[in-house]
């Protein structure tokens, strides 16, 4: 089923079956129009109706609607016939050409000989035409034996074009009198005919007000259209998006023309070529707008100018400055524009009253066609944008839009780049910008190629306000497959604490701390992405006091984290030369978590400045050790304060060799492990060593170190190795001789 036209300027365009679908906002004007149709009676005058409503609020369309309801009521069309005048009678000239006009459009509704009567008494020119004319149409009526709704946009155009005050009174005179017609006009305002008391239908016509839609209204109108096309992005706008309804209703003042055309931006998109965009705009609303300037009084259209020109509301007497008029003569032009639809006061003092017009694309497209050059134009582009979409959407539709443009040459990258400054410029809050700016980093961020954030944004603004977008450019460096790993997810704190992993591999620091901070941002209430940033200031920025902050922060976001309380430890001892301190932050984190091992070393090594904590610090890097005797730290612990201690080697040492079995690899273990049983059979005597290695199960890899206990047991197995045995397990002896003073340095 093809889509049904829009038709913004001829609702005739469209069947039935659409018009009345769409037709939702006006359904109570309607039914209340098709009460009064119903309610008049023949031999009694009926009631005649206006519609006063400014352009586009959709006067044509309710009088094409009462035309099909009729049609589609079964009693409505026994009785009653509609004649659907043109929007613009031009052929109507005085009063004889008005019959005549109803003639046709009689013979046209009705599909009875089309054009040939009005046309006969043309040719046959009576002097009586005008009578002659009238009773040709309402013997058209009697033989039908119905009566006409004749249906009349723009009334006023039409009784102006009569001019002659007899006419016009033998008119109504006709219409008071006659109940075979009912004459229902259009017209958007008031005109003399009808409010001064001297003229023919002064207080003759019930006024129906075609006020602009609500933002309800505009709703249900926008769903039907979406309903009727099977438009299921546009039902998700409205579903998802309040503020983009709410900026459209901004947009457009509820001028249901204006809802119908900004539809189609919701409905199609935007393409990539701005400059097509633009004049899209422009060529769509210009014979709406244009059609309403024009038919403006000279002094009315200089007031008009003068506030569509002011993007902000403007006082009296700011216009009657613009315009050289007297105030008093500015406030009597407003406030006609006012009743026309056309000028609305803003919030503000009642005392200072301000004014702007109805709907904000009014002053868009003015300004736009209006602007000293193409940048203008496109500044004002982007207004109507980032109205219509004023959340997260706006900026991707912006960016979009740049990204597509920017593939059109070079004239494409000029507009791009003209569109995203002009975007960012525009933006009033620094949230806002972030989404724009973190949408071009995500198009730069999945996309190949060489382009820069420079070439979009201005990158002195964007770092000023946004330093994280440093680290987007940053990885625009790196290989594509190491971005595609990590994703592009600026608003997850854990994304920026990944991101920093690979600046710290490129030794890019400051950046690195940029996403620890950013993450933190986020965040701020994550102990863990404190203490990675403490860490961070630590090792590599060198920035002490900066890192006690993060690592106290941590603390006080989590008291129990025992790793802020580990490395808080680690800075005091080594930087802040807070030995006490430092031992009171690896006793918490011991206490928090007692199978930590470095925590136990790092305890050890505080108390091995102190001779009355030998013992402990002893103690202590025994427990590391075993904790895990993988642990670098806890080796050198170890040996720094129980070289010497027989009890301790006996009971790490099996502990170190069967670890060094199941991870022979590991070579600083093996090392380690074969020093232990060398220092320990100096110590105490092989033959209790040799019998440990000797029962274990797998010691092939301790072949040297058995040679050289087995040496040490008894000189004489010396003979029977191979020399090359012979020098590795002498080797092995000498070098783990104890030194004289060995065990008594507290630091090693």
């Amino acid at each position: 089923m093809p889509t049904p036209p829009f038709a913004l300027y001829n609702p005739a365009l469209l069947d039935p079956d659409t018009l009345l679908g769409e037709f939702t906002a006006r359904l109570p004007l309607l039914e209340n129009l098709l009460k009064t149709i119903r309610g008049c009676q023949k031999g009694h005058p009926p009631q005649h109706c206006l519609l006063i409503g400014a352009r586009g609020m959709g006067k044509t369309t309710t009088l094409w609607a009462v035309a099909h309801r009729i049609d589609r009521d079964k009693e409505l069309r026994a009785e009653w016939q509609p004649v659907v005048f043109d929007e613009e009678s031009r052929r109507v000239g005085d009063l004889a050409d008005f019959w005549l006009e109803a003639i046709r459009h009689w013979e046209a509704m009705t599909e009875s000989e089309p054009g040939l009567r009005a046309e006969h008494l043309l040719d046959e020119a009576p002097a009586d035409l005008e009578q002659r004319a009238h009773d040709c149409f309402l013997g058209l009526l009697d033989r039908s034996g119905r009566r006409a709704v004749l249906l009349i946009d723009n009334f006023n155009e039409l009784l102006a074009s009569i001019r002659e005050p007899e006419q016009l009174h033998r008119l109504r005179a006709f219409l008071m009198e006659d109940s075979r017609v009912l004459l229902i006009g259009g017209a958007t305002s008031l005109f003399e005919e009808v409010t001064s008391i001297d003229q023919p239908f002064h207080d003759f016509f019930r006024l129906f007000d075609l006020k602009p839609l609500t933002l309800g209204e505009m709703r249900e109108c926008l769903q039907r259209l979406a309903e009727l096309r099977e438009d299921r992005e546009v039902e998700r706008v409205l579903r998802e998006r309040q503020g983009t309804v709410e900026a459209l209703h901004l947009l457009t003042g509820g001028n249901p023309r204006l809802v119908k055309t900004f539809y189609r931006l919701l409905s199609e998109g935007l393409r990539a070529d701005i400059r097509a965009e633009l004049e899209r705009l422009l060529d769509e609303f210009t014979p709406y707008f244009k059609a309403i300037v024009d038919a403006l009084p000279a002094q009315q259209q200089r007031i008009f100018d003068a506030i569509a020109l002011a993007w902000n509301p403007v006082e009296v007497a700011s216009v009657a400055k613009t315009t050289r008029l007297a105030s008093n003569q500015v406030s009597a032009q407003i406030r006609a524009l006012q009743k026309v639809g056309l000028v609305r006061e803003a919030a503000g003092s009642p005392k200072r009253k301000t004014y702007l017009l109805v709907d904000r694309f009014s002053t868009i497209h003015y300004l736009m066609r209006h602007g000293r050059a193409a940048r203008n134009r496109l500044e004002w582009f982007v207004k109507t944008l980032l109205i219509l979409f004023p959340d997260e959407s706006g900026a991707d539709m912006v960016a979009r839009l740049a990204g597509e443009a920017a593939g059109c040459g070079d004239e494409g990258r000029r507009d791009a780049r003209d569109l995203m400054r002009s975007a960012w410029a525009s933006m009033t809050s620094e949230s806002a910008r972030r989404i724009l700016a973190h949408k071009v980093g995500e198009r730069m961020w999945s996309e190949e190629g060489e382009s820069a954030l420079g070439e979009w944004l201005d990158l002195e603004n964007v770092h000023g306000e946004l330093p994280e977008m440093e680290i987007v450019e940053f990885f625009r460096q790196m290989p594509a497959e190491v971005r595609q790993r990590l994703g592009y997810q600026p608003e997850v704190s854990f994304w920026w604490f990944t991101v920093a992993g690979p600046l710290g591999e490129k030794g890019a620091w400051h950046l690195a701390e940029l996403a620890y901070r950013k993450a933190i941002e986020l965040d701020p209430r994550d102990a863990f992405l404190w203490t990675f940033l403490g860490i961070l200031q630590q090792h590599r920025l060198e920035q002490f006091e900066e890192a006690e902050v993060s690592y106290r922060r941590a603390i006080e976001l989590n008291p129990k984290y025992e790793y802020a309380w580990y490395f808080l430890g680690d800075l005091q001892y080594h930087h802040l030369g807070q030995y006490s301190e430092a031992e009171v932050s690896y006793r918490k984190a011991i206490e928090l978590d007692p199978k930590v091992a470095l925590s136990w070393s790092s305890l050890s090594r505080v108390l091995s400045h102190a001779p009355e904590n030998w013992p402990e610090a002893q103690e202590c890097a025994k427990t590391a050790l075993l904790l895990d005797p993988y642990s670098g730290s806890a080796h050198r612990q170890f040996r720094r304060v129980c070289a010497t201690s027989v009890p301790d080697w006996c009971e790490v040492l099996p502990t170190l060799l069967s670890a060094a079995i199941k991870q022979p690899s590991d070579t600083p273990l093996f090392d380690f492990a074969i020093e232990g049983a060398m220092r320990l059979a100096h110590l105490s005597g092989s033959a209790e060593v040799l019998s440990l290695v000797e029962g274990l199960d797998g010691a092939i890899p301790f072949e040297s170190l058995l040679d050289a206990l087995r040496v040490m047991r008894s000189h004489d197995h010396l003979q029977s190795l191979a020399p090359e045995r012979q020098t590795v397990a002498l080797r092995l002896i000498e070098r783990f001789k104890p030194e004289p003073e060995e065990g008594l340095s507290s630091d090693g």
